[in-house]
């Protein structure tokens, strides 16, 4: 892991900033996390609708996920090859016992094995905890496993699915940058809208232009 994502000008990203045992793509994964969430943020200050100061957010959200992921990856790696080093000498024994043992080695092997493959947790339950430029409310984000993880509302964490009985729409990907919900001042306020702006407005919004047909509020994605 790189002691830091940023010198000056100078942004790195995915295997330049992190580097850990090839385990289930892990390290594709966290890197193009790194690429998108770098993308955005560079694609607001080169095209003037945010500060340069949005730039400081790029290592305080990506680097402190990534030494998560290393820290999973690595410790599910070893869990797997410790369980393939304990398989007993009677796996191969024919009859009843044979069969039970069997079955008990595979299920074992799977349960294992399975989270690297099905790793909602990495995926979906990680948060931006520590991110300047999201307004936090004092509210824990719940824990989250390799394979597992609690949708949640709280600032920071990935915004739940939720279908709107309204023509508007609230998207991760609507607007001009993932992980944002956008709502348009030029149409009528919805109910919906005014918590979610009021959340905005309570934020250091001065880097972002409010004079914008949207009007931006990050969450994770």
């Amino acid at each position: 892991m790189a002691d830091r994502f940023r010198d000056r000008r100078a942004f790195i990203c995915g295997d330049a900033a992190h580097l850990w045992i090839p385990y289930a793509g892990y390290g594709m994964n966290a890197g193009i996390a790194d690429a998108v969430d770098l993308g955005w943020i560079m694609a607001a200050v080169l095209q003037g609708w945010a500060s340069p100061a949005l730039l400081n957010a790029y290592e305080a959200e990506r680097q402190p996920i990534t030494e998560q992921v290393s820290h999973f990856a690595m410790n599910h790696a070893l869990a797997v090859m410790s369980q393939r080093k304990a398989v007993p000498a009677e796996i191969e024994a024919e009859g009843p016992a044979g069969d039970a043992l069997r079955s008990h080695v595979g299920q074992a092997a799977y349960d294992l094995n399975v989270q690297q493959y099905c790793c909602a947790g990495l995926n979906f339950g990680y948060y931006y905890d520590r991110s300047p430029i999201i307004a936090y409310d004092g509210e824990t984000p719940p824990s989250y496993s390799m394979g597992g993880f609690t949708a949640s509302t709280v600032p920071g964490a990935r915004v739940p699915h939720v279908w709107l009985s309204v023509a508007a729409r609230c998207s991760t990907n609507s607007g001009r940058a993932t992980r944002c919900c956008v709502s348009t001042p030029r149409s009528t306020p919805r109910p919906w809208s005014k918590p979610l702006r009021a959340a905005a407005f309570r934020s250091s919004w001065s880097m972002w232009t409010r004079a914008k047909p949207a009007l931006v509020f990050r969450r994770r994605c």
